[in-house]
């Protein structure tokens, strides 16, 4: 099995985003869109920090954070409507 670049930069994203949401989301206390937003931004400047050009990494953070930002505002509720039944 052929594992490429592109799959090892994929899971260190998703293993740099998870750590640093976690640990924001430990050190606020608080569990919302703001912890995604600062994880996606430190984690797209980490993985952009292989370019060593500033514009690249700032818009890489940019784009990271928004992407995450939406996703975990547009990110359904916990708990179900029919739990009320």
């Amino acid at each position: 099995m052929f594992i490429g670049p592109y799959e090892i930069t994929k899971g260190s994203f998703a293993g740099i985003y998870t750590a640093f949401s976690c640990g924001i989301e430990r050190y606020r206390k608080k569990k919302d869109w703001v912890n995604a937003s600062i994880a996606g931004a430190t984690t797209g400047a980490i993985i952009a920090a292989r370019t060593r050009n500033m514009r690249q990494i700032c818009g890489l953070a940019i784009q990271f954070s928004a992407l995450t930002t939406s996703l975990e505002y547009l990110k359904p509720n916990d708990s179900s409507p029919y739990d009320t039944i």
